[in-house]
């Protein structure tokens, strides 16, 4: 059997492995959207790699001007495929472990990179300087070959630094199946650069390939899944948290004095109760992202009963300025709940509370400010506490981050920050 017949058996095999890791891809793969992504565009580039790889094959040695034409064009294809797949490794790489300047400059390197290597590939249609197809219809390296890996061997290099400098916030498997990945094709692109017949390039290159594939969405599921049990101990937590008896028995007790004392308030109180018992409720049921605009409804609700209770004794201020964005729901209200409870304690100076939203650069951001008590450092760390339900569910639900900060006498600031993505409908 030649050599060129177990190229086109093994490009097929690598074609059909390449179209049924798409389709995982498409159908059945679960966790990151950026990992699935970059595992998209590199299997179809790869597939498309084959795919000329294996026509080249096919078309070589045929006499005709469409012949001729064919071999150009299915070369062409073999090494633009092949030039771009170590950008698409590099670029998630740089997306997943940088950001700030050393996301910039590594971006910049990258598409420097890129064009050089597509510019030696357009020239060399000109002047064959890394390959020529001769008049027979077959493909010939010229000595500059090797020139048209120097933007490959750039991108490989700045996986080295990125996977070594960020091996700790890379994790173990991911260390490995990058490092399997650069290694074993480097290795036989150095093979392949004095040895013509076998494309030990391409098929180490999709060995490889799937190698890191497996490692990787072994590492995607665990995470998956782990995330999944943190959700589920932190609904449970949540459901614990607001259903409050003691808190229903005084409600339900202040409705019992207003209905004699001032029956219209009484049922304004009910009004506001029974609604934020119904966004209680939906909220521990609720398993995705909620608009704000519910969120708010559900604060709105819980002060409107809070202050027919205590009188002129707590004064709420909004400035609402963007609501276009979602969030896991009930993270604000028991942050205001919070407030109310561990802010009141001076009889003579009312508490007021503050809740306002704006658009960042990066997403929204959630204050919620009250002038109370405060608290000192130690206090403070246990108000952490009975917030780390919140802070927990927006960091696995949403990337979101909560950060608190108290003075004692002064007061007593959350801040929310919920990152672009969960964005809905405009800006406001």
């Amino acid at each position: 059997m030649s050599i060129k017949t177990i190229n086109i058996a093994v490009d097929l095999a690598c074609a059909v492995l390449c179209l049924m890791a798409i389709l995982h891809l498409l159908i059945a793969l679960r966790g990151s959207i950026r990992q699935k992504r970059f595992f998209l565009y590199f299997y179809t580039c790869l597939l498309f790699y084959v795919l000329s790889h294996m026509g080249g094959l096919l078309m070589k040695g045929l006499p005709g001007a469409n012949w001729h034409l064919g071999l150009r064009i299915a070369n062409f294809c073999e090494f633009l495929c092949g030039g771009i797949l170590p950008f698409i490794l590099s670029s998630y790489l740089v997306g997943r472990l940088t950001d700030g300047k050393e996301r910039t400059w590594l971006t910049r390197i990258l598409l420097f990179g890129q064009l050089l290597t597509l510019s030696v590939l357009i020239i060399s249609q000109f002047n064959g300087m890394i390959y020529t197809i001769d008049e027979q219809n077959y493909y010939q390296r010229e000595p500059l070959y090797p020139l048209f890996y120097i933007g490959s061997f750039l991108a490989v290099s700045v996986d080295f630094c990125l996977i070594i400098r960020h091996r700790k916030q890379a994790g173990r498997r991911v260390v490995v199946a990058v490092l399997i990945y650069l290694i074993v094709p480097l290795i036989f692109s150095v093979v392949q650069l004095f040895f013509y017949g076998p494309a030990f390039t391409i098929y180490t290159t999709l060995f490889s390939a799937f190698i890191m594939y497996v490692i990787l969405l072994t590492e995607q599921m665990e995470q998956y899944y782990r995330q999944e049990n943190e959700k589920t101990v932190l609904r449970l937590n949540l459901l614990s948290s607001q259903i409050r008896p003691h808190y229903i028995y005084n409600v339900l007790t202040s409705i019992h004095v207003l209905c004699r004392k001032d029956p219209e308030k009484a049922m304004r109180v009910v009004e506001h109760f029974t609604e934020y018992l119904r966004a209680n409720f939906e909220g521990i049921a609720a398993e995705n992202l909620v608009c704000f605009q519910d969120e708010l409804r559900h604060i709105e609700a819980y002060l409107e009963v809070e202050r027919c209770r205590f009188m002129d004794e707590l004064i709420v201020e909004y400035h609402i300025d963007h609501t276009a964005f979602r969030l896991p729901a009930l993270t604000v209200q028991p942050i205001v709940e919070n407030a109310v409870k561990h802010g009141s304690g001076n009889e003579d100076v009312p508490l007021r509370i503050t809740i306002s939203t704006r658009r960042t650069e990066s997403g929204s951001e959630i204050v919620v400010e009250d002038d109370g008590q405060g608290c000192e450092e130690l206090q403070l760390s246990e108000s952490m506490k009975a917030l780390k339900n919140v802070k927990e569910r927006l960091r696995l639900m949403c990337g979101g981050t909560l950060e608190i900060s108290s003075q004692k006498g002064t007061g007593t600031r959350v801040l929310i920050r919920i990152p672009d993505g969960n964005r809905t409908g405009a800006i406001q």
